[in-house]
């Protein structure tokens, strides 16, 4: 997925449609294949399974993960298991985004918060 906004030199970013159908057929893509996989790697791994998906999906993307764990844990998942893959989804997306795509200048700059909250999320979870 592109993460960088165009530019056309005029120093305006040009918006674009957020109901495109191509972009809600690639997100409803995607969803299908975490949904599925979460499952089986649940089934297969356990709990490992939906913490190590969780971590994997949290590069691209939050939203797929967070509906895989509710939906789950409407079949039966424990509640902390659930919330724990959303929190491992959100430190790594963050995180990714933060450090990774940001640059190392903004990584400097969210390094600090996003650690603290991470830390936070994780004594209070």
């Amino acid at each position: 997925m592109n993460t960088q906004p165009k530019r056309d030199g005029s120093g305006d970013i040009p918006l674009e449609n957020p109901l495109q159908l191509d972009m809600a057929l690639k997100f409803g893509a995607f969803l299908s294949v975490i949904m599925l996989l979460s499952k089986f790697l649940q089934i297969q791994f356990g709990n490992a399974g939906a913490y190590a998906l969780a971590g994997m999906s949290g590069v691209v993307d939050v939203d797929p993960i967070t509906l895989s764990m509710a939906q789950m844990h409407k079949q039966g998942l424990e509640i902390a298991v659930a919330a724990q893959a959303v929190f491992i989804t959100v430190a790594v997306n963050s995180g990714f985004k933060g450090l990774l795509i940001g640059g190392r200048a903004l990584g400097f700059r969210v390094a600090g918060p996003l650690a603290a909250s991470i830390l936070t999320g994780w004594v209070l979870n």
